[in-house]
């Protein structure tokens, strides 16, 4: 997923994958963005739908390790894409 969305989108961005509980970590990804000067942080959870258990939660984490790495992000997240006509075509 990763790989694909950083060929479509190209190198005026940067993809890294940050997992709740695996890895790679949301605290590895995090650190890999600032070192990489980046400013605003468009958060995409791999749930097509919301849910305060998966999504909610995920994103609550990636707001904390921000916190507790002391960077200065401004964040967005991605609407939830279960009625997408792309996704519904997968």
């Amino acid at each position: 997923f990763a790989t694909l969305l950083q060929e479509s989108l190209g190198s005026a961005y940067s993809v890294r994958i940050g997992m709740r509980y695996s890895k790679p970590t949301i605290e590895s990804a995090l650190k890999e963005f600032s070192n990489e000067s980046i400013q605003k942080l468009l958060i995409v959870p791999l749930y097509p739908q919301y849910a305060e258990a998966t999504t909610g939660s995920s994103v609550k984490e990636v707001t904390r390790q921000i916190e507790n790495l002391t960077l200065n992000f401004s964040t967005q997240t991605m609407s939830p894409f279960f009625d997408n006509k792309s996704f519904i075509k997968m």
